[in-house]
């Protein structure tokens, strides 16, 4: 029996013994890519049996996929649409990232046409950002011989803006990420739209189509705290851009049992990844309908699979009697989902508005402290509203909530500091 039990352990164990850290190129140090990587890196360290992931830091996403192809790491974090030097495979999608385009509050520069001629962080020579805004002012006529680049990372690229060393900064980060608030949050600088129209005939829908792993997006009004009273939020009206997702991927001969146990520790860790690093609530699985740069890897489909029964050998022939069915339905299911979705939109947009009415109030003028009390029994309202829809499901937990989120805490800091110094 001893003998049995040893045998067992072993054939249970035997693929976890000398099993070699897993690299992970995350890029630069201080960036989102970094901090996720790490953060996971050390769930995984504390966990029992967890897997032992090491980060190492690139100069970007050019490097980082370098190092999967020279055999140097087994995973990486890097921006879809990253050129690959061998055979890549996706694991997960990761957090969606924006282009925000910064200039001077006095600057001249209206639109990408008047960046001509001008100086403009880009990002690190081999960053993510570099890759998706070259190709970007090429599309609407800026080569890169119309600009003189800086090849700085997104900090620095703040830094020079504000003291007037360069005339524009591209940063490709998170909405909301520190180093946008830290920089907007001052007054000095503002954000610049790359078009007029966010919809199917807008100036980025047209970019999409040639580069189809981004998509137009909007940066909502007031996303971004101001740090002075006489600085209202930024920007002042929403933003066209466009963003990209990042991706965990890895090199294509990972072993499929390492890659489907390294994407269900990824989102086993989630939760608590979340609670440090906000991005990690935007790691999802892949949507059937969706295309990334990189094919599935077989090991991550094998967990996206998981539990799901054999359903098409056991009733194919019931369901070739209802694919003509199923065609029918699928262009009503498809409109009922853009419908339910947009409603959710409408429904976060009440509330935005009604929130925007109770700040227009705070901006006119002095208030008595029986209306500053008013004040925040109705955005305490707002918010335990918003948050019984979100339960109820008839609002998503995305990043136009999450602003919400912190519109509601700002104002209520706002109207406290009135009424404590009333």
């Amino acid at each position: 029996m001893g003998i049995f039990r040893f045998g067992l352990v072993l054939i249970v164990f035997a693929p976890l013994i000398g099993a070699q850290p897993l690299r992970l190129a995350t890029g630069q140090a201080g960036g989102v890519y970094h901090e996720l990587g790490a953060g996971w890196a050390e769930l995984e360290g504390e966990a029992v049996g967890g897997i032992d992931i090491t980060p190492v830091m690139t100069a970007g996403s050019g490097e980082s996929m370098r190092m999967l192809g020279e055999n140097g790491c087994s995973l990486a974090i890097v921006q879809d649409g990253t050129a690959a030097d061998g055979e890549v495979r996706l694991l997960a999608p990761m957090h969606e990232e924006i282009v925000h385009v910064l200039v001077n509050s006095g600057s001249e520069v209206r639109n990408l046409e008047n960046l001509r001629g001008k100086r403009i962080a880009i990002g690190p020579a081999d960053s993510g950002t570099r890759q998706l805004v070259v190709p970007l002012f090429r599309h609407f006529g800026l080569g890169e011989g119309k600009y003189t680049p800086k090849f700085v990372g997104a900090k620095e690229a703040c830094r020079l803006l504000t003291v007037g060393e360069i005339d524009a900064a591209i940063v490709v980060t998170g909405l909301g990420a520190p180093v946008i608030r830290d920089a907007v949050s001052r007054g000095g600088l503002r954000f610049m739209s790359l078009g007029d129209d966010p919809g199917p005939g807008g100036v980025m829908a047209g970019f999409q189509a040639a580069y189809p792993f981004v998509r137009p997006v909007l940066i909502p009004r007031h996303a971004y705290p101001a740090e002075n009273e006489g600085t209202w939020a930024a920007p002042q009206k929403p933003i066209v851009s466009a963003a990209v997702r990042s991706l965990l991927v890895c090199r294509a001969d990972l072993p499929e049992r390492v890659a489907e146990r390294v994407v269900r520790s990824l989102f086993t860790d989630r939760g608590q990844l979340v609670q440090t690093h906000p991005a990690a609530a935007q790691i999802r699985e892949p949507r059937p309908d969706e295309s990334f740069g990189f094919p599935v890897h077989p090991g991550a489909e094998a967990y996206y699979r998981r539990g799901a029964p054999s359903f098409i050998e056991r009733y194919a022939e019931v369901l070739a009697l209802c694919i003509s069915l199923l065609i029918g339905l699928f262009g009503g299911l498809t409109a009922l989902r853009r419908w339910i979705e947009r409603r959710k939109k409408d429904r976060i947009d009440v509330f935005y508005g009604d929130l925007d009415s109770v700040l227009e109030r705070l901006r006119q003028g002095e208030l008595t402290r029986s209306e500053l009390t008013d004040a925040v029994d109705e955005v305490r309202r707002l918010r335990h509203a918003a948050f019984q829809m979100l339960i109820a499901e008839r609002l998503e937990a995305d990043e136009s909530f999450r602003i919400f989120q912190v519109m509601t805490s700002d104002c209520l800091y706002e109207i406290r500091e009135r009424l404590a110094n009333d």
